[in-house]
C-alpha cells in the first residue's frame, strides 16, 4: 500500500493559510479606514470633549 501524499497535503490547500486575508477578517479594512477618518475629522476639529493636554 502506497502512502497518500495528496490526503497528507490537503492542509495546506485550507483557505485560512492561502494567505487570502480577505475571507478571513472580511471588514477588517474598511474598519481601519473608517476608524482613521474619524480620527482625522475629530482632531481637525476639536470635537474631543475628553479635555486632553
Amino acid at each position: 500500500m502506497a502512502y497518500n501524499w495528496r490526503a497528507a497535503e490537503k492542509w495546506r490547500q485550507h483557505p485560512l493559510l492561502t494567505g487570502n486575508q480577505r475571507v478571513m477578517m472580511p471588514g477588517l479594512g474598511i474598519g481601519i479606514a473608517a476608524f482613521a477618518v474619524y480620527v482625522a475629522f475629530d482632531k481637525l476639529t476639536g470635537s474631543s470633549k475628553a479635555g486632553h493636554h
